[in-house]
């Protein structure tokens, strides 16, 4: 991943964050304009990716949670699926997010990686827990995009090795002394996708022998 020099440089109001293989609607700038100057409770804003790929699976399902971090460190993603209506979140998708650019810092660059290793994963995260003491960040639909996210040229170890050390390593940065014992044991005994525990490898081995058996 790049350090992104633009971050030092940029003098505008607004940053930005925006994939090479994502396409926006043609107002989707004029709606982050207005989305951020008429909400100033809020300092930054998202919204869906429509993951190209995945549109002949039908995969795109309503939620009403999206982009949330527990207490304890369980992340919900859920940034490519449709929402009714505008919501709060604590953490937005780095394909499609915007902030006021006085809140955004540097990059952490612990999180720089190889392009196959999944180019830094979990920076939005980074950058998006830093900002939190400062505003609420909101997800809204009208800031939907279509997503080419074409990861055939990933390694996928490198990149489950990455996506663990990573969360692993946001999670700890920002949070407190017993958040973190609390993490930890979330992260040994039970674990999610980018970090597996002793449930979620026990659950994916079922799975796996399933698949193998029909």
């Amino acid at each position: 991943m790049q350090k992104m020099p633009a971050l030092k440089e940029s003098k505008k109001i607004f940053f930005v964050f925006l994939d090479d293989d994502a396409y926006t609607p043609p107002n989707w700038l004029e709606n982050i304009e207005e989305l951020l100057t008429k909400n100033p409770e809020y300092i930054g804003v998202g919204g869906p990716d429509v993951i190209f790929q995945d549109l002949h699976k039908n995969y795109r399902r309503v939620v009403d949670k999206i982009g949330k971090v527990s207490w304890y460190g369980k992340m919900i993603g859920n940034h490519h699926h449709e929402v009714i209506d505008q919501l709060d979140v604590d953490v937005l998708k780095g394909v499609n997010m915007s902030f006021w650019r006085k809140y955004v810092p540097m990059l952490d660059e612990e999180l720089q990686s190889d392009i196959r290793e999944g180019n830094g994963s979990h920076w939005e995260l980074d950058i998006c827990l830093a900002m939190s003491k400062h505003g609420k960040f909101l997800f809204s639909p009208k800031l939907e995009l279509l997503h080419d996210s074409n990861h055939s040229h990933f390694i996928p170890n490198k990149v489950a090795i990455n996506n663990a050390r990573n969360y692993t390593y946001v999670i700890l940065k920002h949070f407190g002394f017993f958040q973190r014992i609390a993490f930890l044991i979330y992260l040994l005994v039970i674990g999610n996708t980018n970090a597996f525990g002793i449930l979620k490898c026990f659950v994916e081995l079922v799975r796996k022998k399933k698949a193998e058996c029909s």
